[in-house]
């Protein structure tokens, strides 16, 4: 069995609240920050909504650190495959990735207005096109 699988088309990205830091406290008011921990909990929730939408059905969550979302794309096909569809797949991939990142921001929009909050959203993509050339994508709204 492998423990690893290698793919050539595949786009990461990792979303974080920056603010969220600063936001938690252990407190008698927010029950020593599980309030808070509720909250970011319902941010992960609605971000993980967000991934059973048909559009977003080739993306996949890795992982949560903290205030930190990690998804990939293109993660559910076969593993190294080489044809000339690598670099279509790519740029579709990012398109989706960067549609994924837009939704994470209305959904966090609306959590603000909600908990009349300002969290932002820092989001960080990276791209292999074709083994040697990255894309590197980043904003913070």
């Amino acid at each position: 069995d492998l423990y690893y699988k290698s793919y050539n088309c595949v786009c990461v990205m990792f979303a974080s609240v920056p603010d969220f830091k600063e936001f938690y406290t252990e407190c008698d008011i927010n029950k020593e920050g599980l309030e808070c921990l509720r909250l970011l909990n319902e941010i992960i929730a609605d971000f993980d909504e967000l991934l059973s939408k048909p559009k977003f059905s080739g993306m996949e969550k890795i992982k949560t650190i903290g205030s930190t979302y990690m998804a990939a794309a293109g993660l559910s096909g076969t593993a190294v495959q080489e044809n000339n569809q690598d670099r279509e797949r790519q740029q579709a991939q990012i398109g989706i990735m960067v549609e994924f990142a837009i939704a994470m921001m209305g959904k966090l929009d609306g959590i603000n207005r909600h908990s009349f909050n300002s969290f932002r959203l820092r989001v960080g993509e990276c791209a292999q096109l074709l083994g040697s050339l990255n894309i590197n994508l980043s904003l913070t709204v």
